[in-house]
């Protein structure tokens, strides 16, 4: 089975659909959030969202290591420097997803039912204005 994902795309798009804004400005949001919060990582800022969770970034010097035995063989050396992310969820996040995928809903927690039709009647009038498909990505 194929895992489904939320690409930038996807995301530019229900950006559009929430906000009914043009795609355009959709793009450029979604563009502005993932460069401000690269700007502020390789800076080397903790990147901290309430309720959702925390960016940290963690820098590893170049250090020898000690011998050690590898596969019979004895393996010695360098180890490079490197630079490793890591995401921490919040605890309202972990919650969030663990109570949709019990109650099998996966609709945006912000936006209610009634309003999820009024949108999607409103994106379909839109794209159909604009000659575009009603479902970008075939998804």
């Amino acid at each position: 089975m194929k895992k489904k994902l939320l690409t930038r795309r996807k995301l530019w798009y229900e950006l559009e659909k929430c906000l009914l804004i043009p795609q355009r400005q959709a793009v450029s949001i979604v563009n502005l959030i993932f460069t401000t919060i690269e700007d502020g990582l390789a800076r080397g800022l903790e990147c901290q969202f309430n309720g959702f969770g925390t960016f940290t970034v963690t820098h590893w010097k170049a250090r020898s290591r000690p011998p050690q035995m590898l596969n019979g063989r004895k393996v010695t050396g360098e180890l490079r420097e490197s630079v490793r992310i890591r995401f921490s969820a919040s605890e309202l996040l972990k919650s969030r997803v663990k109570g949709a995928f019990r109650a099998g809903e996966f609709t945006p927690i912000h936006v209610q039912p009634k309003q999820m039709d009024k949108i999607a009647k409103l994106d379909a009038e839109r794209r159909e204005k604009r000659g575009l498909p009603i479902s970008p990505g075939g998804s």
